[in-house]
């Protein structure tokens, strides 16, 4: 609904585009913890979030509709948790079939 009441923010965009940006437009909107496009393949993406109070699910929510609402049919899992994994970060995969 959002995407065709303002066809004009989605003209020349792509899904592939939008995904290198998530890091940009989290850093611009928030002003605790971060997160990293770490890699990027035709299909893939991984993703490193550190220092955020937001649980692990507002990252893969934020992927997920980021897929959703460019049609993509993929999924979004956790690779890495910080809370539950004992490591520096959390670690966020997004994988899709193709894009439009």
């Amino acid at each position: 609904a959002f995407k065709s009441g303002y066809p004009e923010l989605f003209e020349s965009k792509d899904f592939q585009t939008e995904m290198r940006k998530v890091e940009e437009l989290f850093q611009k909107d928030t002003t605790y913890g971060g997160i990293e496009v770490i890699s990027q393949g035709e299909k893939s993406a991984r993703f490193k979030r550190a220092d955020s109070p937001l649980p692990c699910g507002h990252t893969i929510g934020v992927l997920e509709g980021l897929l959703k609402l460019y049609n993509v049919r993929g999924q979004v899992t956790e690779v890495k948790c910080q809370w539950k994994d004992d490591v520096d970060a959390c670690e966020v995969e997004a994988t899709w079939e193709t894009t439009p």
